[in-house]
Order: C-alpha cells, then structure tokens, then sequence
C-alpha cells in the first residue's frame, strides 16, 4: 500500500489497501489497531490479540482447516488453509456490502493524511476483474503457496459462482478455463 510512519487512514481506507493492492503494511496496522482495541485477552499484546479474535472468527466461519499465525498472510510456519476455507470465506466476504463493494474495485483513490499528506491510487492486482463477469475476490503469491485466486463470477443468468485456485503457474489461464468449462457444462455464459 506505501504507508511510512506518521501517516494516518481511515480503517475502511486500510481495508482497501488490504484487499486491492494486497498490502500487507495495511495488514499490520489493521493488526495492531484491532489488537489495541480488544480487551482480552489483556496479557497478550495487540498483535497478538487481534490473531487469538482472527482465529476466533475462522471458528464462527466454519474455517476448520485454518490456522492464523499471521495478519498478512506471510509463509511461516504452521500457517495453513484450504480450498474449502477458502470459499467459505470469500462467501462471507461477498455477504458483506462493504467488503464485496471493496473486492469489486478496480482501483481506488485514498486520502493519506499526516505530514506526507498525499493522495494514493490502488489498483486490484486481480486482472480479470470486470471481465467474464468477475467481481472480485483476492489474490495472493508467495514462494510457498504459487500463485492463487480466490474468485468470484456472475453469470447472465445472474448466478454466482466461485472459483478457488491454489499453487498455479497461471492463476488467470486456470480461471478462464475454469469459467469456460462451467460455461459448457451449465449454458451459464458469465455476464461481461
């Protein structure tokens, strides 16, 4: 996201650096200040909080295969999910009017304020959005995941369908022929 110390957001404006350019400087803070906020577990500190409430919220999701280690997502040890976490939460994500709106941006402007006050544009990284009716959900990339997606597209018929890529070599090939090969199945062309 470019975020350096003394620069003040908004929480919805971190949300936005978090979901569209994956920043994960967005992540951390988001961390810290959630953390700061809780009450408890009081004799851990705010990373640390916001991870234990996190992992608390993968529960509720019915998350069952995911274990936080991180807010941002890094490859450590022991931080793990699966493909079925994975669209469990990207259905959560998309029942939320805010996060869904934020997953379907292609690029955003956000006001940074502080004494390097500026004007920061972010842009989605997933390329597909706004094509073969995609709208939305995440990307990632890190040396032990691959490339991955996370998404979501409607059709003309207006269903929904999601689409959950892992360790790919070509995130976006494996989508289209994944929207070409329900397309075939179901007559369900996406909505451009």
């Amino acid at each position: 996201m470019g975020l350096a110390a003394g620069d003040t957001v908004t929480v919805h404006d971190l949300l936005i650096g978090l979901l569209l350019p994956s920043g994960n400087d967005a992540a951390r803070t988001l961390a810290r200040v959630a953390g700061e906020r809780l009450a408890t577990p009081r004799e851990l500190p705010p990373r640390e909080r916001f991870l234990a409430r996190m992992q608390a919220k993968a529960a509720e999701l019915g998350l069952e295969q995911t274990i936080v280690r991180t807010p941002d997502g890094d490859d450590v040890p022991g931080q793990v999910t699966s493909a079925r976490d994975l669209a469990q939460l990207a259905r959560a994500v998309l029942a939320d009017s805010e996060l869904a709106t934020i997953v379907a941006m292609r690029e955003a402007h956000i006001r940074v304020g502080g004494p390097n006050a500026r004007i920061l544009t972010l842009t989605n990284t997933n390329e597909l959005l706004g094509h073969l009716g995609v709208i939305g959900i995440k990307t990632g990339t890190s040396p032990a995941a691959g490339q991955c997606l996370v998404a979501a597209w409607r059709t003309l018929d207006e269903r929904l369908y999601l689409a959950v890529i892992l360790g790919s070599q070509d995130r976006y090939s494996d989508l289209r022929a994944l929207i070409a090969w329900v397309t075939a199945a179901t007559g369900s062309a996406p909505n451009p």
